[in-house]
């Protein structure tokens, strides 16, 4: 006998009381609220009052989907945005570029006009608008770029439509389609101005020794604050928890410069992932990072140089691993970080970003003798081409320098 199709918002008897069912949540899970009767007309007037009620908020999120101005979306917005940053979640200049993005676009179009409205036309006429006042140079460029990123971010939670586990509307999409995500495939879509690409400049010897000198204050630093016995024992509390992640931050600089993770890779790594014995770590990489798809989701990083094997040995020092720990608990966002590294490179007088660790391990296995395409397997890309790009020149890193891959690594990485 054939299953009856089971339909949203029908009732149906359990128990001698009335129920009706709710569509499916985002996990796929069905669920039933009950009526509180045991009459089976009053049940019937109550679903009939419910779906009214139900059509009614439905048609209201539609005009106000329809309606929506630029103002009161980027009020909403950056509200959303400054309760991710209390919650830890979003940093401090990200925010403010969100901020400085909208009151830019605001300025060119004003308030008033509505999300459905912006187009690529709008879009054109910004960066117009913003070249006109800032300058044609490539610079004022790359600042419009970062702009068009941070709308592109605003706009793409736009589009988004938040359902609640019984599949309730929270937030309707405003807009279809997000106005200023690029669009492949088809000739002059895409959004931000094509910029030269800059040559890679991957950290020289002496700049590591630079931030490793940084990371080493700023641990000491801490560490004296958290062993003043005159301060009161929440401030004392409070230091250790500060020290604690500044050896982790030292910890993670190692690692980022020595495997060649990503940021996101680096924080989800886990305990188990790390195979000491065999001499490799193993990393997941589902999904997309940036505009590069990766074709290998899983990759073994070996561990080549003596420093990155003795932090290692130290970390995992008199315990087993623990299924499902990560290895850096401290942070749970690139962006936090990403802004950590750059405290700490500022204070040595390195004017380089984070990511520029990725390219310095390209261009150290290049220069311990790897094959490019085993560089390749080792950064996770699908293209060759793209591991190219992350090789720097060998000048730039072996200029004034006796390059010497044990003696560099005693050197670089001496205590300071």
């Amino acid at each position: 006998m054939a299953k009856t199709k089971r339909r949203r918002y029908n009732i149906f008897k359990r128990s001698g009381v009335w129920y009706m069912r709710l569509p499916a949540g985002p996990d796929g899970k069905r669920s039933a609220r009950s009526l509180e009767t045991r009459d089976k007309g009053e049940a019937e007037r109550i679903r009939t009052n419910y779906l009214k009620d139900e059509n009614a908020r439905k048609i209201m999120e539609l005009e106000k989907g329809e309606r929506i101005t630029l103002g009161p979306f980027r009020d909403e917005y950056l509200e959303m945005c400054e309760g991710m940053l209390l919650r830890g979640e979003l940093a401090e200049k990200t925010l403010k570029n969100d901020r400085l993005a909208f009151k830019s676009f605001v300025e060119c179009v004003g308030e008033n006009v509505p999300l459905r409205h912006i187009t690529q036309r709008t879009i054109d006429k910004y960066k117009e608008f913003y070249l006109a006042r800032n300058g044609h140079t490539d610079r004022a460029k790359g600042g419009c770029n970062t702009y068009l990123r941070h709308l592109s971010a605003a706009f793409g939670y736009g589009a988004q439509e938040d359902v609640d586990g019984y599949g309730n509307v929270e937030k309707p999409a405003y807009i279809n389609t997000n106005p200023f995500a690029a669009k492949k495939g088809r000739r002059g879509s895409n959004v931000k101005f094509k910029l030269p690409r800059k040559k890679k400049q991957p950290f020289h010897p002496n700049e590591i020794k630079a931030i490793r000198v940084a990371l080493k204050k700023n641990i000491h630093k801490h560490m004296a604050a958290a062993n003043d016995f005159r301060a009161r024992p929440q401030e004392r509390k409070i230091a250790q928890k500060w020290m604690r992640d500044a050896v982790l931050l030292d910890q993670a600089f190692t690692f980022l410069i020595y495997s060649g993770l990503r940021l996101k890779e680096l924080i989800n790594l886990k305990e188990t992932d790390i195979r000491l014995d065999l001499g490799y770590i193993r990393v997941s990489t589902p999904g997309e990072f940036g505009n590069e798809i990766k074709d290998l989701e899983e990759r073994d990083i070996p561990i080549t140089f003596n420093k990155f094997r003795q932090t290692i040995e130290h970390m995992c020092a008199g315990r087993d691993p623990v299924i499902g720990k990560k290895v850096f608990p401290a942070w749970t966002h690139t962006s936090s970080l990403s802004h950590a590294l750059r405290r700490v490179m500022n204070k040595a007088g390195v004017g380089k970003r984070p990511y520029t660790t990725r390219e310095t391990f390209a261009t150290f296995m290049e220069l311990k003798g790897y094959k490019v395409s085993e560089v390749q397997r080792f950064m996770g890309h699908s293209s060759i081409e793209t591991t190219m790009g992350y090789i720097g020149s060998l000048e730039s890193i072996t200029q004034g320098y006796d390059w010497d891959s044990e003696a560099w690594e005693a050197e670089s990485f001496a205590n300071k």
